[in-house]
């Protein structure tokens, strides 16, 4: 399976934006719910965990600890693995009014 991210346009953002309360789309309507979502930015991200650290732990319990170990080596020092990465957070903080 591939997936092909590619900017948004702003025609495709723009009924999400603003909402209005008698939408009749169920998304558009959730946004209308939610409010404001502007705001919101990605301040960083971090990957965790390459897809061979479950193996190794489901195969060779004892060695888990070092699998884990080896993931963030790995993708501390080579970025173009980021991509194979399973476990992503981003850092979005709270808007201040």
């Amino acid at each position: 399976m591939k997936f092909v991210l590619t900017p948004l346009e702003q025609a495709q953002v723009n009924p999400y934006l603003n909402p209005p309360a008698d939408t009749p789309y169920g998304l558009e309507y959730a946004f209308h719910l939610l409010g404001d979502v502007q705001p919101f930015r990605v301040e960083g991200t971090s990957y965790f965990r390459l897809p061979f650290v479950p193996l190794v732990a489901h195969v060779l319990p004892s060695k888990s600890d070092a699998a884990w170990r080896v993931s963030n080596v790995i993708l501390q020092h080579w970025t173009a693995a980021e991509r194979y990465a399973r476990v992503i957070a981003s850092k979005i903080p709270k808007p201040t009014d």
